[in-house]
């Protein structure tokens, strides 16, 4: 016979893309975005090595343990998981579930130096900021054109010239008097100026950049464009976007579906352990306890915060 709490956990779906196995692990490290910063084997004889013990040291005890435990405590209330999810499966989940949870990277707007995708240096990138006929592009012109033998005739000024990933990332921030900006700029939050300026750059330097603002699944990074466009036309549930610094791609979804549904989203990094204990106190009290699920995450942080305090 199918209780109430089978009927509850049937409505909601648990989607990571990320690893949670070693096997899933090694054939990722490679490639993902996420795993970058366990690529660190330069002797291919090594690579195996290295693997395991990233794996053991790291990812394993920081990341893996605590996804499976919630994967573990959401399989024990019946709900379904995804545990290799793309964007075939982010269209099954909304087509058929009421809450879709997706736990996952989101590749933001900074740059690092695995972005370049060409070692041509400052000067294929200087040549391209002249069609960008307005402050941004101007100073982006500016930046990139330095030469390393001018000196600043100021005594106290840094002579430096930055390196080009270092101006990259510097133009994700500096304030200038933009026109024709549909946003207000007194109310723009510093995480959403950061994220529309890695758009200009990624369409400034077509072909020279990895792409940033990018959700990480199985079947590789996405756009928020392609994110929107994979979830069923006609979902209306809650799509909790449980992700580090998810807002920007919240705000373009709800933009574009009139906010027909309810997202729940974060502009900060979130923390692994933490984000686990959450969630699976979340789905106890909306199987268990058949709370609404947006009551149930209001009363699971609470909850946390008091044991915390305590």
């Amino acid at each position: 016979m199918t209780s109430q709490a089978d009927i509850r956990a049937s409505k909601i779906q648990l989607l990571c893309g990320v690893p949670t196995s070693k096997a899933a692990f090694a054939a990722r490290v490679g490639t993902s975005d996420f795993l970058r910063k366990y690529r660190t084997a330069s002797d291919a004889e090594h690579v195996m090595g290295e693997i395991d013990r990233a794996w053991q040291n790291d990812y394993s005890p920081l990341i893996a343990d605590p996804l499976a435990l919630l994967i573990r405590s959401a399989q024990e209330l019946r709900i379904e998981v995804d545990t290799d999810a793309n964007l075939t499966a982010l269209k099954a989940a909304t087509s058929n579930k009421r809450v879709v949870i997706i736990l996952s990277h989101w590749k933001g707007p900074e740059i690092v130096a695995d972005d370049l995708l060409s070692q041509v240096g400052k000067a294929a990138f200087a040549a391209r900021p002249k069609n960008l006929r307005n402050a941004f592009g101007r100073w982006l012109a500016a930046e990139l054109g330095r030469s390393p033998s001018v000196k600043s005739l100021w005594p106290f000024a840094n002579a430096r010239v930055l390196t080009l990933t270092e101006i990259l990332n510097q133009a994700l921030s500096v304030r200038l008097e933009e026109t024709n900006v549909l946003v207000d700029r007194v109310l723009e939050q510093p995480q959403t100026l950061s994220a529309r300026r890695r758009e200009i750059l990624d369409m400034t330097f077509d072909g020279l950049l990895t792409p940033g603002n990018r959700l990480e699944l199985f079947d590789g990074l996405h756009s928020k464009e392609q994110i929107e466009t994979a979830i069923a036309p006609n979902f209306d549930g809650i799509l909790d976007l449980t992700t580090c610094t998810s807002a920007y791609l919240a705000d373009y979804i709800g933009g574009k579906r009139h906010h027909r549904f309810r997202i729940v989203q974060f502009p900060t990094v979130q923390e692994p352990l933490w984000t686990v204990l959450y969630l699976k106190a979340t789905l106890d009290l909306a199987v268990t306890g058949g709370l609404p699920y947006l009551v149930a995450r209001d009363r699971a942080l609470a909850t946390l915060r008091d044991a915390i305090s305590r």
